[in-house]
């Protein structure tokens, strides 16, 4: 916790109160649609963070632009490229845990839902 919070005190300069919460919950975020294990996530997330860190302030260096937005914008195009990869290699709307429980077990997840039947007044039935 005390790493956090020297973490964002340090960066407020550099980003703005506003981009430091996107700057802090994008990249788990995308590291989350990239693998489901928690060990993997920790090592994800620093580096995507790192590496938009370092890009955002080369880019917005050489463009002459904000260096805050810049990092959070390189931090998006990180999300929607995971989300991207996320969405084609899986087939359906599915979450990719459910997913991953339904390949192991060979039993679909979300059941096809039944028929419905539609109730029949009597005076309707006995209409000509």
């Amino acid at each position: 916790m005390l790493l956090l919070t020297f973490a964002i005190l340090a960066s407020m300069k550099v980003l703005g109160v506003t981009l430091i919460a996107a700057a802090l919950v994008i990249p788990p975020t995308v590291a989350r649609l990239l693998t489901n294990s928690f060990k993997k996530m920790l090592i994800i997330s620093t580096s995507i963070g790192a590496a938009s860190g370092l890009v955002g302030v080369y880019l917005s260096y050489h463009l002459d632009i904000s260096s805050g937005a810049t990092i959070v914008l390189v931090n998006f195009l990180l999300f929607a490229a995971a989300y991207t990869y996320t969405a084609a290699t899986t087939s359906s709307r599915r979450p990719l845990a459910t997913l991953k429980v339904a390949r192991r077990t060979g039993v679909d997840p979300i059941p096809t839902p039944s028929p419905v039947l539609h109730e029949v007044s009597t005076l309707e039935a006995s209409r000509p």
